[in-house]
């Protein structure tokens, strides 16, 4: 049985090989998009809700998101649009616009 103790272990793995994933991303992509899919494989199966992490890893495929490289990002209406350049989903964010 999971406990809510044991889903926090587990985000804070996910948390780390998301960032590690981010460092290594420039000098070796393979390992990089490794710990994003082991990250996206740790969220989803023990149903820990992606929250913030969902601006660094596709819901849909796992892969990481680096902006300019595996993700486009557009400003439109009051959004933040992430795009996957692998599978092609989009992940809305409302942002205000009066800043």
């Amino acid at each position: 049985m999971i406990t809510e103790k044991n889903k926090k272990i587990f985000a804070e793995d996910a948390d780390t090989l998301i960032s590690e994933a981010m460092a290594l991303f420039k000098g070796n992509r393979d390992l990089a998009e490794r710990y994003s899919l082991i990250a996206h494989n740790i969220l989803t199966s023990h149903s820990i809700k992606f929250g913030r992490r969902k601006l660094f890893v596709c819901k849909r495929c796992g892969h990481l998101l680096v902006p300019g490289y595996t993700a486009n990002i557009r400003l439109i209406n009051g959004k933040i649009k992430y795009k996957c350049l692998n599978c092609g989903k989009t992940i809305s964010i409302v942002y205000d616009k009066r800043i």
